[in-house]
């Protein structure tokens, strides 16, 4: 019997929490006995994760620009019919596709083909907006879906109202297992005590707020510095904010890393600013690290997480007061960060490779069984 083909599509490999977790896919699938091939949209982005040999690795580059209305609308449906055939021609007998709009392109592209499709939202549909017209064409595609994956139960809540007759199911990030050892601090990281944060530097990520709680808990002037990795469109206001509000010396913005567990081990708390979020790769990661954390209880995601005053600390949504209020009680409490940080590291066991991805694999021979008629047990 040939190995199960999975395919996998994705906008790109550049760095960010989905693209990791496709990646990861990937190699447990192959570790499974399938056979995997993953295709970017994106043709010309370098990939910021590193493929198992094992994967079938295919660039689309088919996201031109369009100049006009009817070049848009050119373009897309050249899209659907490159999509279209690109994906049968490789003969996958379960597709998994990930992010909204590749969502719906894929469903788009494979309407009557009777290959099944997966589809994955990767962060929270309530708050981040893809647009009126995407957005009523999700409506009309996920019900094509033979799974929508979500990361949180609220967010499956929302897609159960708001996507009649889908079928929707959680299935949260896995933790990446950071190898038991202690790198060397970052030689880019401030002296002292350090809080850390890390994301793209865009409106969502709530850099901005953190900000100003860093300077209303008055830690610029107790030896404590803050430390933001990432990059993104917001920089220069995040440079300029901190000038305003006079604690540019004791905040970096060193940029991306390729050494995220050397700065999650090394930070002294952990913060989550975010407005809103799906399932924060990195909240998981600095609580592998022993990171004592403080994050926003925003809608999806680390209320999922964190469990509050156990192994982290929770705020309520957006409320700049009450992060300040739960940095300084950390800052303080060099006990307190160290119970909270020791318990974070049970996250491991929650969120476990294994318990997560083998989700996936039940997922696509599910898939996989309907599609021949074959009913599995359970």
């Amino acid at each position: 019997m040939p190995e199960p083909h999975v395919m996998l599509l994705v906008s790109s490999l550049g760095g960010g929490g989905a693209e990791r977790v496709i990646a990861e896919l990937a190699s447990f699938l192959c570790d499974c006995g399938h056979r995997v091939t993953l295709t970017t949209l994106e043709g010309d982005r370098e990939d910021a994760y590193a493929l198992d040999p094992r994967v079938q690795r295919l660039r689309a580059d088919i996201m031109w620009d369009s100049a006009t209305v009817i070049q848009r609308v050119v373009n897309t449906l050249r899209r659907l019919s490159i999509m279209r055939r690109a994906i049968r021609s490789v003969k996958p007998d379960v597709v998994i596709s990930f992010i909204d709009m590749t969502n719906i392109r894929v469903l788009g592209a494979l309407i009557g083909t009777g290959i099944p499709v997966v589809v994955s939202e990767r962060t929270d549909p309530r708050h981040h907006r893809i647009g009126p017209l995407w957005e009523v064409l999700r409506v009309l595609t996920y019900p094509m879906a033979a799974r929508v994956v979500v990361q949180t139960d609220s967010v499956r809540d929302w897609a159960r109202r708001a996507v009649a007759r889908a079928q929707v199911v959680v299935i949260p990030n896995a933790v990446r297992a950071f190898e038991p050892t202690n790198p060397e601090r970052p030689a880019a990281m401030p002296a002292g005590r350090v809080i850390t944060a890390m994301g793209r530097l865009s409106h969502e990520k709530g850099f901005d707020l953190l900000l100003d709680a860093f300077a209303q808990a008055g830690l610029a002037g107790r030896g404590w510095s803050l430390v933001i990795l990432g990059e993104g469109p917001k920089r220069q206001a995040l440079t300029e904010q901190a000038a305003r509000l006079g604690i540019a010396s004791y905040v970096s913005l060193p940029g991306r890393t390729r050494e995220p567990e050397a700065w999650l081990r090394h930070a002294d708390i952990f913060a989550l600013s975010s407005r809103y979020e799906g399932f924060p790769n990195v909240l998981v990661e600095a609580m592998q690290c022993g990171a004592a954390s403080v994050a926003f209880a925003c809608d999806s995601g680390p209320s999922t997480i964190v469990r509050d005053g156990v192994d982290g600390l929770l705020v309520p949504d957006q409320d700049v007061h009450a992060l300040a209020l739960a940095l300084s009680r950390l800052a303080d409490d060099a006990q307190l960060r160290a119970r909270l940080g020791a318990c974070a590291r049970n996250i491991v066991e929650r969120f476990s490779r294994e318990t997560v991805y083998r989700q996936w694999q039940a997922l696509c021979e599910d898939a996989m069984a309907k599609r021949r008629g074959i009913r599995l047990p359970g």
